[in-house]
């Protein structure tokens, strides 16, 4: 009779153990989710004004890639930004832009990096150069800029790492 109770109570703890990180894993979807909207937010041009179902469908569908390395998220949004366009004299367009974005998870905050006209570099490096088990020779990122921004950073090159990304200054 006591072994039956034991194993039920074995069973109980099992489910509720899986239960726990079904819940966690979801928990991190969702957070994640929900970092990448944010991001995207960041990447809003000041032109312009949209009702907000479209605001929220525009924002949804830009394209991005997502990488998590060193304790942070990697996030690069394709976007657009209101610019001169040069091959006409006086005249403004919409211009692609990629924005790069970093996620700390361990201080909840977000740094700009790329393509936005005040960046957070500085302050994303002294956080970076805190760890002091990055060891970026074993890491490669598929996005050949970022990575090569990383390496920037990683060798405390910051005026060479700033100028990695394309500058998305927009024509006001």
């Amino acid at each position: 009779m006591n072994i039956c109770l034991h194993l039920k109570s074995i069973n109980k703890m099992k489910i509720l153990i899986l239960l726990f990180f079904i819940t966690f894993n979801i928990e991190a979807q969702v957070s994640n989710e929900n970092i990448i909207f944010k991001a995207k937010l960041l990447t809003l041009s000041q032109h312009g004004v949209s009702d907000k179902e479209k605001l929220i469908t525009d924002i949804d569908n830009k394209i991005y890639e997502i990488y998590e390395e060193f304790g942070f998220i990697f996030i690069k949004i394709k976007g657009y930004y209101f610019c001169e366009d040069l091959n006409y004299l006086y005249t403004v367009n919409w211009c692609d832009c990629n924005y790069y974005i970093s996620y700390s998870k361990k201080k909840d905050i977000f740094y700009l990096l790329g393509g936005f006209k005040q960046n957070d570099i500085k302050d994303f490096n002294k956080e970076f150069q805190s760890y002091n088990n990055i060891y970026l020779e074993n890491y490669n990122i598929e996005d050949e800029v970022l990575n090569k921004f990383l390496i920037f950073i990683y060798d405390k090159k910051i005026k060479k790492a700033k100028k990695c990304f394309q500058n998305c200054i927009e024509t006001l």
